[in-house]
């Protein structure tokens, strides 16, 4: 009986003990997680993966990006000269002698504007060029800098040109000798002040040649030469029609000194001398730096300046002798020479003085 109960119990205690026995499985490792996640933790209390951003790559300026830029630039310094150019009448006009002082109605906004689309496409190639590009980029800058220059200098030459026709017309229309005067000593000024504008550009010309110039579309070294040349040959040619007309004046002033005098009627011999001070001023004044090529736009101010004075010192000569065989007492040879005289007054129709 107690035998039994013994056994029993045993068994029991054998089942009781293999129910905690530890597994023989082997556990499964928990995936790694990846460089790109970061788990974080829910309000619930559970992780959950987050994928942190991955880098994008800045994007690299390539040379194809420098040439658009200068492309752009070249297409602006284009639109640059043709909107200077604009003004012509011309179909086909030339940036090295088209455009200069007689033409009053340039405007220097359009190239301006253009020119800072050019200056702006440049500052982008030159941040981008490498090699070759390098020294378009340059060129091209330098190239935009005579153009500024240029713009800005060319409302300079229209006002020398217009001072100068306004000088004209006080002197052949209006008879204003000292007015005109007036304008002759302001004309000088006027001359001067642009020396340093000339030799600006003259130095930036230096600083360019030929071949350079051939990585340019919008003009060539030998057209910046002409320009160059246009400004200097009108600065020179405003200052020989001022000294011109600085003698033209003293000139003048001798003749109509001469007219009252004899029109007095008594002192002929005064008469005479005054009629041979004009003529020697007049044939001065046509004689003065006669041989010059002006450019286009001085050549009719300077051959209506030469005209005047040839033919009004014809007229002093003529009057001169009048005055001379008046006082002589030939009142005939008198009178045939005051009447060439005033002939030769009424020729000044010839020398286009309105024009």
């Amino acid at each position: 009986m107690k035998r039994r109960t013994f056994v029993g119990t045993t068994g029991v205690v054998l089942l009781a003990g293999c129910a905690t026995q530890p597994t023989t499985e082997t556990p499964t490792a928990d995936p790694t997680p990846t460089s790109t996640e970061r788990p974080t933790t829910t309000p619930d209390g559970t992780d959950t993966p987050t994928t942190e951003p991955t880098e994008t790559p800045e994007p690299t300026d390539t040379p194809d990006d420098a040439a658009a830029a200068l492309e752009r630039a070249q297409t602006a310094l284009v639109a640059t000269v043709e909107a200077f150019l604009a003004v012509s009448d011309r179909d086909d006009p030339d940036f090295g002698t088209d455009v200069a002082g007689d033409a009053t109605d340039f405007d220097p906004k359009p190239a301006l504007e253009e020119l800072t689309t050019a200056e702006a496409a440049i500052a982008e190639a030159e941040r981008l060029a490498t090699g070759e590009q390098t020294q378009t980029v340059e060129t091209l800058r330098l190239t935009a800098r005579f153009l500024g220059d240029t713009v800005a200098l060319q409302p300079q030459h229209v006002r020398l040109y217009t001072r100068v026709r306004e000088m004209e017309r006080l002197f052949y229309r209006e008879g204003g000798l000292s007015r005109t005067q007036d304008r002759v000593r302001a004309l000088r000024n006027d001359v001067d002040d642009l020396e340093p504008a000339h030799e600006r550009l003259r130095r930036q010309l230096r600083n360019l040649d030929s071949e350079r110039m051939q990585r340019v579309r919008a003009v060539s070294y030998q057209q910046l030469e002409r320009r160059v040349g246009l400004y200097e040959g009108e600065r020179e040619a405003a200052a020989i029609v001022r000294e011109r007309f600085r003698r033209m004046v003293t000139a003048q002033r001798a003749f109509e000194e001469g007219q009252n005098t004899y029109a007095g009627g008594n002192q002929f011999g005064r008469a005479e001398s005054r009629f041979g001070s004009a003529r020697t001023d007049f044939t001065s004044a046509a004689g003065y730096q006669s041989n010059f090529e002006a450019p286009p736009s001085f050549r009719p101010v300077l051959r209506r300046s030469t005209c005047y004075c040839e033919t009004m010192a014809q007229a002093a000569l003529q009057f001169r002798e009048a005055a001379t065989a008046r006082q002589n007492g030939n009142d005939g040879e008198a009178d045939r020479r005051r009447d060439r005289a005033r002939r030769a007054v009424d020729d000044l129709s010839e020398c286009n003085l309105r024009g």
